[in-house]
């Protein structure tokens, strides 16, 4: 008799196996395996999707460290350029 109270209270056995069986149904359903597999797919692919983003992102960061470098050796050749000019301009005068 108090086993069956302590059954029906819910601290048993009883409603862990009902859940049980839904979860075992569940898993006959031929829809949700196609389903679960899908988002298993689709998982997979998000993941590669942020492995190819963040390969991207670390691309384009050391593509414009180094698009800065060549900026500024630019900048420095044509101020020598302009003034090696300037020079031969006022040598020649």
């Amino acid at each position: 008799m108090e086993n069956d109270d302590f059954l029906k209270s819910g601290h048993g056995g009883e409603e862990r196996h009902a859940e049980m069986r839904k979860l075992d149904a569940s898993h006959d359903d031929p829809h949700l395996d196609i389903i679960r597999s899908k988002l298993d797919s689709i998982k997979v692919e998000m993941e590669e999707a942020k492995e190819e983003n963040r390969r991207l992102k670390s691309s384009l960061s050391r593509i414009k460290k180094e698009f800065e470098v060549l900026q500024t050796q630019y900048n420095q050749l044509t101020m020598k350029k302009k003034k090696e000019l300037a020079s031969a301009t006022n040598l020649s005068c």
